[in-house]
This record gives C-alpha cells, structure tokens and sequence, in this order.
C-alpha cells in the first residue's frame, strides 16, 4: 500500500522539479509595422500598424544580435540592391515612421520578438 503512494509522491515531485517557465512563442508574426519609438540599449522598438496612430505605440518589437537585418535600396530601372546589416548598423540607419516587414514570433506576454526585418 505505502509503495504506490511513495511512487505518486516522488513522480509528481519530479514533474515538479523538472518543469520551468515557458519560453515557447505561442504564434508566428508575419507583417508589416511603423517604427513610432526606438530603446536601442532594451534591444526594442516601439511599433505599430501602418494604418493604426503614427505616434503611438501598440506593441514592442525586441530584436537580438541574431536577428537578421535586410536594407533594400531601389536603383534605376526595377533593379534593387539588398545590404545586410549588423545591430548596430540596423539602429544607425532605421528611423521613426518606417516601415518594417518582419518574420518572428508572438510571446506569452504579447511581445514580438524579431527573426528577421527587412526594410
């Protein structure tokens, strides 16, 4: 009898001890979004629709140094040339009110934490 109880015990107990926060992202984002702030040294930017308050903020877009940073540069005659960028690079050259399209994911807070931009 004491040997199934002790077993239950010690399994919930381990699930317990094995189990930590949830760092999942629970949906993926694909869109475009207006950059209304900038917090470089959060690694953030405040952004929103394109069609939402250009001064105001909806959500935050975090970045890291792994994200991927596009530039693309129209030339003469529907030709354009895409520049990789490096963070720092990145935060030089974005400015309030453009245009982001991104790739990333949605976390359990709401936050949007950046794959890749190009811009």
């Amino acid at each position: 009898m004491k040997a199934p109880i002790l077993k239950t015990i010690l399994l919930t107990l381990l699930v317990l001890a094995c189990s930590g926060a949830s760092q999942a992202q629970l949906v993926t984002v694909k869109g475009e979004y207006r950059v209304v702030d900038m917090q470089p040294h959060k690694q953030r930017l405040g952004v929103a629709l394109p069609d939402a308050d250009p001064n105001k903020r909806q959500n935050w877009l975090y970045v890291k140094a792994t994200t991927k940073f596009v530039k693309r540069t129209y030339l003469a005659k529907q030709t354009f040339k895409d520049e990789i960028l490096t963070y720092d690079g990145f935060f030089n050259t974005v400015k309030k009110g453009d245009i982001l399209r991104l790739n990333g994911g949605r976390g359990w807070d709401g936050t949007i934490t950046a794959k890749s931009i190009h811009f």
